[in-house]
């Protein structure tokens, strides 16, 4: 007994001691958890931030581009509004020329549809060999005005179609 009266106050101390070091071991424990913690959820911001990031300038480019194409769009429309308001001025005055006789629209003809007989052929060489023209009804050649011009306003929106899908071709 007397041993173990001996040996209590140092085993007190031990017992202090391993649980002092228990008591250490464990805070160190648990700080090194929240270092790690905090590591990674630094690291995780990061990677959110830079997502976010990447997000924000793609976001940023996708804009750019969209102004861009509207801003060709309108230009393209404006073209084509152009183009067609000044065909269209031009078609009315070319009519209205036809149309009143101050233009007038010759085809060929045949020499024996257009020539009277002549009395004496040998007097008038030229006149036998001399290409036949007939001119056409100043209505009828303005039909044909609009005629053409139907044509062209059908080329000019297919043109202004064919720039809109290249456009969107390009990147």
């Amino acid at each position: 007994m007397r041993a173990l009266l001996y040996f209590l106050p140092k085993l007190r101390n031990t017992t202090l001691f391993i649980s002092m070091l228990l008591t250490a071991s464990a805070l160190l424990y648990a700080q090194h958890c929240e270092t790690k913690l905090a590591q990674l959820e630094r690291k995780q911001a990061q990677k959110f931030a830079e997502s976010a990031l990447q997000q924000a300038q793609a976001a940023q480019k996708a804009k750019a581009l969209q102004e861009k194409q509207a801003q060709a769009f309108a230009e393209l429309e404006t073209r084509y509004l152009m183009e067609a308001h000044h065909a269209k001025h031009r078609a009315d005055t070319t009519q209205a020329l036809y149309a009143s006789g101050a233009l007038r629209v010759f085809v060929p003809a045949s020499s024996a549809a257009t020539h009277h007989k002549l009395p004496n052929p040998t007097a008038y060489p030229r006149l036998d060999h001399a290409p036949a023209f007939a001119q056409l009804n100043p209505k009828i050649a303005a039909q044909l005005v609009r005629i053409t011009e139907d044509g062209d306003a059908a080329i000019r929106q297919l043109s202004a179609c064919q720039n809109l899908l290249e456009m969107e071709r390009r990147p």
